[in-house]
């Protein structure tokens, strides 16, 4: 009896056990935080506390909300029905990305094997349990670990539609690809390029269902209209460089450099780069070129195997779009794209046997484990904003009767987990001269409004009546997105007296002196 090629034989489950077990040792630091060399319990920043906030509404306000939200709303509404199921404690949410983290890792098999063979799978596989900046986002309370794993079943059903012509594999991924569009904006990207490629082969005569492919994406798009209705922020996918000229995009904050920046991350880390010097940053783009080049040769010798050339155009694809809208301003956004980047990786061992393939798979772990031991390392860049249960600890310990807490948008979010004091806390969200506090309104124009000379009446109404007030703001001043101008603190500073400053992170450990930093301000009355 012949062996289905897509069966699994004994040897390669237990490769791939093993390899998902050292996937699970090196994300389970993750469940604590490493911030400015302070390691504690699990920490969440304002993204997070996002998340969790809407999760924990009634499902229809869950949808509701994430409209508003920077991504759609699926994470969340799974979340939700997590969180009935084993709590609101932030490892046991975290446990929800930490799984999706987690069968990436076979899913990369299955996916890598559809393209280029069993040892490829298996390359994948490695390649993904030791990429660093996978293991990043393996338990941020984020959509990213779903996205991934969407990204890769999209692939797989597509490779397989391509092949077969199957209705049945067409309805796979025409329904992974609706969910990746409901998990993340990015994903747009993501999918139209694959349609691309489907139009490509279909004009090369490499492809004949055409009338199965267009009910495919006409299902797809009906299938959106709920998300293009409840949706608010697809102005984000522009970055807001699209009225700049396309050169000052590409080779701008969030262009070419930074996608080459990036691309380093994948195997190499972000903690490994983001420095301030010319010669480190110059050096991660080094890497970034040679990696994007290798993939590009291999591309170029084996551009007459479908499965190469569609992962080629994915990557390739990605930069020219991601360029085009100026969008690249951090690592997570890049994370789709590396779904097809993995797989360009894992091809190059297809061919490899015997000592060879031992020796490269050796080179790889030793080349990604430097990488792969600081992955869950918060970056000095972005210390500053695990700053809330410090804070809170602070105010609960040295607080007084009838102390007012005065907290932004982010802080009373994250404060809504952490602080257990007994001091009065309100909301200053300044918009227009009066104070936002209906919720679904604040999300509205959170990162839009800033303050105004005309909220300087809102801040005494607020603190009318207390002699103590507790405040967060952020350094450099230009930072505080509600307050860029400083006015809330020159305010404060004509009406009362300055008794404490606590800064996190605090100075050490890498932190620079003048790098961004959250402040906590203790104000009192003269």
């Amino acid at each position: 009896m012949r062996t289905s090629p897509r069966t699994i034989d004994k040897k390669t489950l237990l490769a791939l056990a093993g390899i998902v077990l050292v996937g699970a040792v090196c994300r389970l630091p993750l469940f604590s935080t490493d911030v400015a060399g302070l390691v504690t319990g699990k920490i969440v920043w304002f993204d997070e506390a996002y998340s969790m906030f809407f999760a924990g509404h009634r499902l229809a306000d869950v949808i509701r909300f994430s409209g508003y939200d920077s991504s759609p709303g699926l994470f969340v509404v799974l979340l939700h029905f997590w969180q009935l199921l084993f709590g609101a404690a932030v490892r046991a949410q975290a446990a929800l990305p930490f799984i999706f983290s987690l069968a990436a890792l076979p899913l990369s098999y299955l996916a890598g094997r559809e393209f280029f063979g069993r040892r490829a799978g298996l390359a994948a596989a490695l390649l993904l349990a030791l990429s660093p900046l996978h293991i990043k986002f393996a338990a941020e309370i984020r959509t990213y670990s779903l996205l991934f794993c969407l990204a890769l079943l999209s692939l797989l059903f597509l490779r397989r539609f391509l092949e077969s012509g199957r209705t049945r594999d067409g309805l796979w991924w025409a329904v992974f690809s609706v969910l990746g569009l409901y998990s993340h904006y990015t994903f747009l990207f993501f999918f139209g390029l694959e349609n691309l490629y489907v139009l490509a082969e279909i004009a090369g005569r490499g492809f004949r269902e055409d009338r199965k492919w267009l009910a495919l994406l006409a299902g797809s798009g009906a299938a959106c209209l709920p998300l293009v209705i409840l949706f608010r922020r697809w102005g984000d996918l522009a970055g807001g460089g699209l009225s700049s000229s396309f050169f000052g995009r590409a080779f701008g904050h969030g262009g070419v450099i930074s996608f080459l920046t990036y691309f380093a991350t994948l195997y190499f880390g972000e903690r490994r780069f983001y420095f301030d010097d010319l010669l480190a940053s110059s050096w991660s783009v080094a890497l970034g070129v040679a990696l994007a080049a290798a993939l590009a040769w291999l591309v170029a010798v084996r551009r007459r195997e479908r499965g190469v050339r569609l992962a080629g155009f994915l990557v390739g694809g990605g930069i020219l779009a991601f360029m085009a809208a100026g969008f690249i301003y951090d690592p997570r956004y890049y994370l789709i794209f590396a779904a097809p980047a993995i797989l360009l990786a894992a091809a190059a061992f297809d061919r490899l046997r015997g000592w060879r393939s031992a020796l490269a798979a050796g080179a790889v772990i030793l080349a990604l484990l430097p990488a792969v031991v600081g992955a869950w390392q918060v970056t000095p860049a972005a210390a500053f904003k695990y700053y809330a249960p410090y804070f809170a600890a602070k105010i609960e310990r040295y607080e007084q009767p009838g102390d007012l807490v005065l907290v932004d948008h982010a802080t009373d979010i994250l404060f809504r987990l952490y602080y257990q004091g007994h001091s009065d806390v309100k909301l200053f969200f300044p918009r227009g001269g009066r104070n936002v506090t209906d919720m679904f309104e604040r999300f509205r124009w959170f990162d839009y409004d800033s303050m105004s000379a005309a909220d300087l009446r809102t801040l005494a109404d607020l603190t009318a009546g207390y002699q103590r007030v507790w405040t967060v703001d952020y350094y450099p001043q230009r930072t505080s997105l509600q307050d860029p101008e400083g006015l809330k603190r020159f305010w404060f500073s004509r009406n009362f007296v300055l008794q404490d400053v606590l800064e996190f992170p605090p100075a050490g450990d890498g932190v620079p002196e003048d790098g961004q930093k959250a402040l906590l301000l203790l104000y009192a009355r003269p």
